[in-house]
């Protein structure tokens, strides 16, 4: 919260066609980490912004497939 007004961040990523996408600060949960230590680190990773959990926005799971590597 900012003056009592929640924000949300946003980043704004290419995607692969080259097309600008807005995304929600997202990373991998490292051992020992809770969901919620996760995105906090990862929005100051992403962003520089000191963030808290005010209310959770729900849970996304990606799943890659396909080749690996360079």
């Amino acid at each position: 919260m900012i003056d009592g007004v929640a924000w949300v961040a946003c980043i704004a990523r290419r995607n692969r066609a080259g097309r600008l996408e807005w995304c929600l600060p997202k990373g991998h949960i490292e051992e020992g980490e809770s969901p919620a230590q996760a995105a906090v680190r990862e929005v100051a990773e992403e962003t520089g912004i000191a963030a808290e959990i005010i209310q959770p926005l729900g849970v996304i799971d990606y799943w890659f497939t396909g080749r690996t590597g360079a």
